[in-house]
């Protein structure tokens, strides 16, 4: 039978680093607990916010430094259930399209019927 470490003499013992696997004990050492890093709570003002409506979520998130998840929450605390970014592009597409097409044209208008 085969002699354990503790029995065998000094000169013929191996140091436990270089045991098997099987036969050393490995001590791994556990990862201590790690403070759970707490949200921190974003509060922006619905001015901030606005200032931003012509540019898409995504952008005006960045801008912000939080996310569009963050930022949709907090627009929905202001009452902005949904970003106005298109709606804000298509009235500033409307506005130019009626500046630019606005030409003052002479029509044939009976203005006597107006002034009656």
């Amino acid at each position: 039978m085969a002699a354990s470490a503790q029995e065998l003499p000094p000169a013929q013992q191996q140091p436990a680093a270089e045991q098997p696997p099987s036969l050393a004990l490995a001590l791994v050492p556990q990862p201590q607990a790690q403070a759970q890093i707490k949200p921190t709570r974003v509060s922006l003002s619905y001015e901030e916010i606005s200032k931003l409506f012509s540019l898409p979520i995504a952008e005006a998130a960045s801008i912000l430094g939080v996310c569009t998840s963050v930022l949709k929450r907090i627009c929905r605390t202001h009452g902005i259930v949904r970003w106005p970014y298109r709606k804000v592009k298509s009235l500033s597409v409307l506005r130019l399209v009626r500046e630019i097409s606005f030409v003052p044209c002479y029509c044939s208008i009976n203005v006597h019927l107006l002034h009656a």
